[in-house]
């Protein structure tokens, strides 16, 4: 028989450590590439709407040369996110950036357990991929 102490401290683990069940409640709500004076860097807000803080995260991203070739995957740590606030990050890029790419944003909660994160941006650019294929093609003659 399960002990009901052990049980009822169980559930209220989960519970605690979940800010959401089904729809996200921590959202990258915007980014974007910026190059001043030959500095680049990418910025943009993450929306907490949950009652918990987000202790840790992280961006993993490529930045893309004006060739159309990309970088390795880095990844670029950020945290915490305070409940019911917004984040503004900004992430300096080394060397010159013509574009990039975001390939996922996860956090996760002082003990480990996946905090899920909603891209809001990802149909807007999934939408652009066509036209950045069309473009990269041409420079690279491919028909």
């Amino acid at each position: 028989m399960i002990n009901m102490k052990y049980l009822f401290f169980l559930v209220l683990f989960v519970y605690q450590t979940m800010p959401s069940y089904g729809k996200s409640i921590i959202t990258l709500e915007f980014h974007m590439g910026l190059g001043v004076e030959g500095k680049y860097k990418i910025g943009g807000t993450i929306k907490n709407s949950s009652s918990m803080d987000i202790p840790y995260g992280a961006i993993t991203y490529i930045t893309i040369d004006d060739n159309c070739n990309p970088s390795n995957a880095k990844v670029a740590n950020f945290g915490p996110i305070t409940a019911n606030t917004d984040f503004e990050f900004n992430i300096p890029i080394n060397g010159k950036m013509s574009s990039y790419r975001v390939l996922n944003i996860s956090g996760w909660s002082k003990f480990g357990i996946p905090i899920k994160i909603e891209d809001r941006t990802e149909n807007t650019i999934k939408e652009r991929e066509l036209d950045t294929m069309k473009k990269c093609n041409l420079k690279h003659n491919i028909r």
